[in-house]
C-alpha cells in the first residue's frame, strides 16, 4: 500500500485536537459572559449549553483543515482573546 497518510503530522494534530481544543473551548466558554448581551443568569447558562458545540466545531476544524498552522493560530487567538476578557472582568461583579 502507498504511503499517503490521512493527516499530516498526526501527533501534533492529535495534541492540538485534544489539549488545545479543550483549553480553547473552556476559555471561550468562560469568556463569553463578558460580551453576551443577556442578564446575569443567562450569561452563565448559555455558554455552558454552548460548550459542546464550541468544542465540536473547534475539534473538527483542527482535524479537517489541510494545514495545521491555521487552526493552531486560530486556537491561540481565541484563547488569548478570551483570556484577556476574563482577566479584564475579574474585578467586576
Amino acid at each position: 500500500m502507498g504511503g499517503a497518510r490521512l493527516f499530516s503530522r498526526p501527533l501534533g494534530r492529535s495534541l492540538a485536537a485534544t489539549l488545545g481544543v479543550l483549553l480553547t473551548a473552556v476559555l471561550t466558554t468562560a469568556g463569553m459572559a463578558a460580551y453576551l448581551p443577556l442578564n446575569q443568569a443567562n450569561q452563565v447558562v448559555l455558554p455552558i449549553i454552548l460548550f459542546p458545540v464550541t468544542w465540536l466545531v473547534l475539534f473538527l476544524w483542527v482535524l479537517l483543515d489541510q494545514r495545521l498552522w491555521r487552526p493552531l493560530l486560530g486556537l491561540l487567538v481565541l484563547s488569548v482573546g478570551h483570556l484577556l476578557l476574563i482577566l479584564a472582568n475579574i474585578g467586576r461583579l
